[in-house]
Protein backbone atom coordinates (compact mmCIF):
# COMPACT_ATOMS: atom_id res chain seq x y z
CA UNK A 1 0.00 0.00 0.00
CA UNK A 2 2.83 2.23 0.70
CA UNK A 3 4.06 2.03 -2.67
CA UNK A 4 0.56 2.75 -3.99
CA UNK A 5 -0.02 5.50 -1.55
CA UNK A 6 3.30 7.39 -4.48
CA UNK A 7 1.52 6.84 -7.56
CA UNK A 8 -1.93 8.54 -5.99
CA UNK A 9 -0.27 11.48 -5.80
CA UNK A 10 -1.51 13.13 -2.45
CA UNK A 11 -1.53 16.43 -0.93
CA UNK A 12 1.68 16.19 0.80
CA UNK A 13 0.07 16.58 4.35
CA UNK A 14 -2.15 14.25 3.24
CA UNK A 15 0.42 11.73 2.26
CA UNK A 16 2.30 11.76 5.10
CA UNK A 17 -0.67 11.56 7.41
CA UNK A 18 -1.43 8.39 5.62
CA UNK A 19 2.21 7.16 5.77
CA UNK A 20 1.91 7.28 9.81
CA UNK A 21 -1.33 6.03 9.58
CA UNK A 22 0.00 2.78 7.94
CA UNK A 23 2.07 2.87 10.03
CA UNK A 24 0.43 3.10 13.06
CA UNK A 25 2.13 5.98 13.83
CA UNK A 26 -0.89 8.66 14.58
CA UNK A 27 -1.38 9.52 18.16
CA UNK A 28 -5.33 7.91 18.48
CA UNK A 29 -6.12 7.25 22.13
CA UNK A 30 -4.85 3.24 22.02
CA UNK A 31 -1.84 4.79 21.01
CA UNK A 32 -1.61 7.07 23.94
CA UNK A 33 -2.64 4.46 26.42
CA UNK A 34 -0.45 1.99 25.60
CA UNK A 35 2.44 4.36 26.42
CA UNK A 36 0.62 5.06 29.70
CA UNK A 37 -0.19 8.65 28.76
CA UNK A 38 -3.82 8.02 28.96
CA UNK A 39 -6.38 6.45 30.99
CA UNK A 40 -8.20 5.47 28.18
CA UNK A 41 -8.88 4.13 24.44
CA UNK A 42 -11.94 5.76 23.42
CA UNK A 43 -12.89 7.51 20.42
CA UNK A 44 -13.34 11.44 21.21
CA UNK A 45 -16.00 12.09 18.66
CA UNK A 46 -18.76 10.52 20.95
CA UNK A 47 -18.00 6.43 19.64
CA UNK A 48 -17.93 4.31 22.71
CA UNK A 49 -15.46 1.96 20.91
CA UNK A 50 -11.51 1.78 20.78
CA UNK A 51 -9.69 4.16 19.19
CA UNK A 52 -7.45 2.74 17.04
CA UNK A 53 -5.77 2.76 13.39
CA UNK A 54 -8.44 0.58 12.06
CA UNK A 55 -11.54 3.06 13.51
CA UNK A 56 -9.71 5.97 12.14
CA UNK A 57 -8.93 4.22 8.36
CA UNK A 58 -13.05 2.68 7.94
CA UNK A 59 -14.91 1.90 11.10
CA UNK A 60 -15.47 5.69 12.31
CA UNK A 61 -19.39 6.52 12.03
CA UNK A 62 -17.92 10.17 11.68
CA UNK A 63 -16.15 8.90 8.63
CA UNK A 64 -19.21 7.03 7.33
CA UNK A 65 -21.23 10.20 7.16
CA UNK A 66 -19.68 11.92 5.08
CA UNK A 67 -19.28 8.81 2.82
CA UNK A 68 -22.86 8.91 2.56
CA UNK A 69 -23.28 12.95 1.81
CA UNK A 70 -20.85 12.19 -0.82
CA UNK A 71 -23.12 9.21 -2.61
CA UNK A 72 -26.10 11.85 -2.24
CA UNK A 73 -23.63 14.37 -4.27
CA UNK A 74 -23.35 11.92 -6.62
CA UNK A 75 -19.36 10.21 -6.06
CA UNK A 76 -19.33 6.79 -6.20
CA UNK A 77 -17.13 7.18 -2.68
CA UNK A 78 -16.14 3.51 -1.44
CA UNK A 79 -16.66 2.31 2.22
CA UNK A 80 -14.84 -0.82 3.60
CA UNK A 81 -15.54 -3.23 6.23
CA UNK A 82 -11.61 -3.43 7.80
CA UNK A 83 -8.11 -1.91 7.24
CA UNK A 84 -6.97 -4.77 5.48
CA UNK A 85 -9.39 -4.41 2.94
CA UNK A 86 -9.14 -0.90 2.72
CA UNK A 87 -5.83 -1.02 1.73
CA UNK A 88 -6.35 -3.72 -0.74
CA UNK A 89 -8.79 -2.07 -2.51
CA UNK A 90 -6.95 1.57 -2.49
CA UNK A 91 -3.82 0.08 -3.82
CA UNK A 92 -5.83 -1.33 -6.54
CA UNK A 93 -7.32 1.27 -6.75
CA UNK A 94 -3.99 3.30 -7.63
CA UNK A 95 -3.46 1.45 -10.40
CA UNK A 96 -6.81 2.57 -12.50
CA UNK A 97 -8.74 5.12 -10.29
CA UNK A 98 -6.37 7.12 -8.26
CA UNK A 99 -8.99 10.23 -8.04
CA UNK A 100 -11.23 7.65 -6.36
CA UNK A 101 -8.75 6.60 -4.34
CA UNK A 102 -7.83 10.08 -3.68
CA UNK A 103 -11.09 11.42 -2.48
CA UNK A 104 -11.06 8.40 0.24
CA UNK A 105 -7.84 9.51 1.64
CA UNK A 106 -8.50 12.86 1.68
CA UNK A 107 -11.48 12.36 3.45
CA UNK A 108 -10.18 9.98 6.10
CA UNK A 109 -7.63 12.88 6.78
CA UNK A 110 -10.53 15.97 7.09
CA UNK A 111 -12.11 13.48 9.45
CA UNK A 112 -8.71 13.14 11.36
CA UNK A 113 -8.49 16.98 11.35
CA UNK A 114 -12.19 17.25 12.71
CA UNK A 115 -11.36 14.76 15.39
CA UNK A 116 -8.11 16.63 16.43
CA UNK A 117 -10.42 20.04 16.45
CA UNK A 118 -12.59 18.51 19.68
CA UNK A 119 -9.66 16.88 20.83
CA UNK A 120 -7.63 20.40 21.50
CA UNK A 121 -11.38 22.06 22.72
CA UNK A 122 -12.43 23.49 19.60
CA UNK A 123 -15.80 22.91 17.56
CA UNK A 124 -16.09 20.01 15.41
CA UNK A 125 -16.18 20.31 11.96
CA UNK A 126 -19.58 19.83 10.23
CA UNK A 127 -20.10 16.99 7.81
CA UNK A 128 -20.67 18.59 4.74
CA UNK A 129 -17.38 20.87 4.93
CA UNK A 130 -15.30 17.87 5.57
CA UNK A 131 -16.92 16.13 2.46
CA UNK A 132 -16.32 19.50 0.70
CA UNK A 133 -12.98 19.89 1.89
CA UNK A 134 -12.25 16.04 0.37
CA UNK A 135 -13.47 17.15 -2.89
CA UNK A 136 -11.41 20.19 -2.97
CA UNK A 137 -8.55 18.30 -2.27
CA UNK A 138 -8.66 15.31 -4.15
CA UNK A 139 -9.46 17.53 -7.14
CA UNK A 140 -5.91 18.84 -6.89
CA UNK A 141 -3.26 16.58 -8.08
CA UNK A 142 0.89 17.24 -8.91
CA UNK A 143 0.64 15.74 -12.04
CA UNK A 144 -2.39 17.71 -13.84
CA UNK A 145 -1.39 21.28 -13.06
CA UNK A 146 -1.57 23.75 -15.32
CA UNK A 147 0.85 26.24 -15.02
CA UNK A 148 -1.39 29.28 -16.45
CA UNK A 149 -4.07 28.66 -14.44
CA UNK A 150 -2.60 26.23 -11.45
CA UNK A 151 -3.63 28.24 -8.37
CA UNK A 152 -7.38 27.95 -9.63
CA UNK A 153 -7.24 24.06 -10.33
CA UNK A 154 -8.91 24.51 -13.77
CA UNK A 155 -8.27 21.46 -16.41
CA UNK A 156 -6.71 23.21 -19.19
CA UNK A 157 -10.08 22.29 -21.90
CA UNK A 158 -12.12 25.05 -20.51
CA UNK A 159 -13.85 27.71 -22.71
CA UNK A 160 -13.06 30.25 -19.89
CA UNK A 161 -11.04 30.43 -17.11
CA UNK A 162 -12.12 31.35 -13.35
CA UNK A 163 -9.31 33.59 -11.81
CA UNK A 164 -8.47 32.96 -7.89
CA UNK A 165 -8.88 36.45 -5.28
CA UNK A 166 -6.29 37.62 -3.92
CA UNK A 167 -4.42 36.14 -0.93
CA UNK A 168 -6.30 35.99 2.24
CA UNK A 169 -9.44 36.85 0.36
CA UNK A 170 -12.74 34.89 -0.58
CA UNK A 171 -14.65 34.92 -4.19
CA UNK A 172 -18.41 34.15 -4.57
CA UNK A 173 -19.10 33.78 -7.77
CA UNK A 174 -22.99 33.71 -8.37
CA UNK A 175 -25.87 32.75 -10.95
CA UNK A 176 -29.35 32.52 -11.45
CA UNK A 177 -31.38 30.70 -14.21
CA UNK A 178 -34.90 30.55 -15.87
CA UNK A 179 -36.68 28.89 -17.71
CA UNK A 180 -39.54 29.64 -19.86
CA UNK A 181 -42.31 28.56 -17.46
CA UNK A 182 -40.54 30.89 -14.93
CA UNK A 183 -39.46 27.94 -12.31
CA UNK A 184 -35.39 28.84 -12.05
CA UNK A 185 -33.19 29.14 -9.59
CA UNK A 186 -30.28 31.26 -7.71
CA UNK A 187 -26.77 29.95 -6.35
CA UNK A 188 -23.55 30.85 -5.32
CA UNK A 189 -19.60 29.26 -4.98
CA UNK A 190 -17.36 30.50 -2.44
CA UNK A 191 -14.00 29.73 -2.94
CA UNK A 192 -10.58 30.98 -1.48
CA UNK A 193 -7.56 32.70 -3.14
CA UNK A 194 -6.64 29.15 -4.16
CA UNK A 195 -9.72 28.18 -5.91
CA UNK A 196 -10.25 25.84 -2.71
CA UNK A 197 -14.12 25.27 -1.97
CA UNK A 198 -15.81 26.52 0.93
CA UNK A 199 -19.44 26.69 0.50
CA UNK A 200 -22.05 26.47 -1.93
CA UNK A 201 -25.96 27.10 -1.99
CA UNK A 202 -28.68 26.63 -4.23
CA UNK A 203 -32.43 27.88 -3.91
CA UNK A 204 -35.58 27.29 -6.35
CA UNK A 205 -37.93 30.02 -6.98
CA UNK A 206 -39.95 31.25 -9.80
CA UNK A 207 -39.71 34.82 -11.24
CA UNK A 208 -40.35 36.12 -14.92
CA UNK A 209 -37.51 38.53 -14.75
CA UNK A 210 -33.72 37.06 -14.96
CA UNK A 211 -32.33 40.83 -13.51
CA UNK A 212 -34.28 40.46 -10.79
CA UNK A 213 -32.93 37.00 -9.76
CA UNK A 214 -29.72 38.02 -9.87
CA UNK A 215 -30.57 40.69 -7.81
CA UNK A 216 -32.08 37.83 -5.19
CA UNK A 217 -28.88 35.56 -5.63
CA UNK A 218 -26.74 38.78 -3.83
CA UNK A 219 -29.54 39.45 -1.26
CA UNK A 220 -29.59 35.67 -0.50
CA UNK A 221 -25.98 35.87 0.53
CA UNK A 222 -27.24 37.45 3.90
CA UNK A 223 -28.10 33.91 4.50
CA UNK A 224 -25.14 32.16 3.82
CA UNK A 225 -22.36 34.73 5.28
CA UNK A 226 -20.34 32.98 7.87
CA UNK A 227 -18.87 34.06 10.83
CA UNK A 228 -15.38 32.46 9.92
CA UNK A 229 -15.62 34.59 7.07
CA UNK A 230 -15.30 37.78 8.32
CA UNK A 231 -11.64 37.11 9.00
CA UNK A 232 -11.06 37.13 5.27
CA UNK A 233 -9.32 40.74 4.11
CA UNK A 234 -11.88 40.91 1.62
CA UNK A 235 -15.10 39.97 -0.20
CA UNK A 236 -15.39 39.49 -4.22
CA UNK A 237 -19.05 38.90 -5.64
CA UNK A 238 -19.18 38.31 -9.60
CA UNK A 239 -22.12 37.72 -11.46
CA UNK A 240 -22.85 38.42 -14.73
CA UNK A 241 -25.58 40.65 -15.01
CA UNK A 242 -23.95 44.25 -16.02
CA UNK A 243 -27.04 46.06 -14.54
CA UNK A 244 -26.87 44.51 -11.85
CA UNK A 245 -23.33 45.02 -10.92
CA UNK A 246 -24.12 48.66 -11.48
CA UNK A 247 -26.81 49.23 -9.17
CA UNK A 248 -24.71 47.75 -6.51
CA UNK A 249 -21.11 49.13 -7.17
CA UNK A 250 -23.54 52.44 -7.30
CA UNK A 251 -25.16 50.89 -3.44
CA UNK A 252 -21.67 50.98 -1.89
CA UNK A 253 -20.76 54.47 -3.11
CA UNK A 254 -21.44 57.21 -0.41
CA UNK A 255 -22.78 59.96 -2.33
CA UNK A 256 -24.65 57.84 -4.37
CA UNK A 257 -26.41 56.46 -1.01
CA UNK A 258 -27.05 60.21 -0.39
CA UNK A 259 -28.42 61.23 -3.67
CA UNK A 260 -30.48 58.64 -5.22
CA UNK A 261 -32.07 56.70 -1.76
CA UNK A 262 -34.75 54.96 -3.67
CA UNK A 263 -32.55 53.56 -6.38
CA UNK A 264 -30.06 51.74 -4.38
CA UNK A 265 -29.89 48.11 -2.42
CA UNK A 266 -29.43 47.67 1.00
CA UNK A 267 -26.27 45.95 1.44
CA UNK A 268 -25.81 46.78 5.41
CA UNK A 269 -25.13 42.82 5.83
CA UNK A 270 -21.47 43.17 4.58
CA UNK A 271 -20.38 45.71 7.04
CA UNK A 272 -18.00 43.15 8.61
CA UNK A 273 -16.06 42.82 5.62
CA UNK A 274 -12.73 45.44 5.50
CA UNK A 275 -13.23 45.50 1.72
CA UNK A 276 -15.96 44.33 -0.79
CA UNK A 277 -15.97 44.80 -4.73
CA UNK A 278 -18.53 43.82 -6.97
CA UNK A 279 -17.17 42.75 -10.33
CA UNK A 280 -19.00 41.91 -13.51
CA UNK A 281 -18.06 37.79 -15.03
CA UNK A 282 -16.55 38.25 -18.66
CA UNK A 283 -15.89 34.36 -20.27
CA UNK A 284 -13.31 35.03 -23.09
CA UNK A 285 -13.88 31.74 -25.32
CA UNK A 286 -10.67 30.13 -26.74
CA UNK A 287 -10.59 29.31 -30.27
Amino acid sequence: MEYGLKKLKLNPRIECFWWRLLNEAIPTNGFIMNRRLLGHNLYPRGCAEQENTEHVMVQCHKLQQPIGILRKWGFACLMFCSANDGKYHLDRLSEYNRSLANLYCSLVYFSWKSRNSIKHGKNEWSLNFIAGNAISYASIASYNLFMDHWDANQPSMLNSFWHPAPLEWIKVNLDAALTTNNNGGICGVFRDSKGKFLLAFGIKCMHWDSGTMELMAIRSLKKFICNWMLDAKGLIIEADNFNIIKLLQKSMNKESRFLHKEEIEDLSFFVGFGNIYFTLLIETVIS
